[in-house]
């Protein structure tokens, strides 16, 4: 549980970079299962029209988040854009906008994590050294200064 307060001041919640489009999905899915809901014409459209206002309100609470806290929550964003896609297309696609900006950023925060150096390999980086020593291509102060380097690692 995190502390919502510092020094007495409540902490803002950061919006994420597609806050606006959220409400906006939020708003017309909202508007659109509410015109569902009204049109008994077709038993159909009440299920649809629960859908979509639930998926709106899903949508509002979306642009709440800030950018880490959407990619938690990335499956939900996308099952929601799915549903409010299946349910009316034009909004679907809008909804459909932020999942993809969401994979994008998480394509850009992968990180490529260099291995540790264990001890086998300082092992080998010190048995290298030794023979560069040997051929004469470093000096006693120049192995050294590598081997300690390679220990401090």
């Amino acid at each position: 549980m995190t502390n919502d307060f510092v020094l007495g001041e409540k902490k803002k919640k950061g919006n994420n970079k597609d806050s606006t489009l959220f409400s906006v999905v939020g708003v017309l899915s909202i508007i659109a299962g509410v015109l569902c809901c009204i049109c008994f014409f077709l038993i159909v459209t009440i299920p649809i029209g629960i859908l979509l206002i639930i998926g709106g309100a899903k949508f509002r609470g979306f642009a709440k988040l800030n950018d880490d806290e959407c990619m938690e929550k990335k499956s939900s964003i996308m099952l929601w854009a799915i549903i409010i896609c299946i349910c009316t297309f034009p909004i679907g696609i809008i909804a459909l906008i932020p999942v993809l900006n969401l994979e994008g950023m998480t394509n850009n925060r992968r990180v490529v994590e260099t291995p540790k150096p264990t001890i086998e390999n300082k092992e080998e980086q010190i048995k290298k050294l030794q023979e560069m020593k040997d051929k004469g291509l470093i000096d006693d102060d120049e192995f050294k200064a590598a081997k300690m380097k390679i220990l401090m690692e």
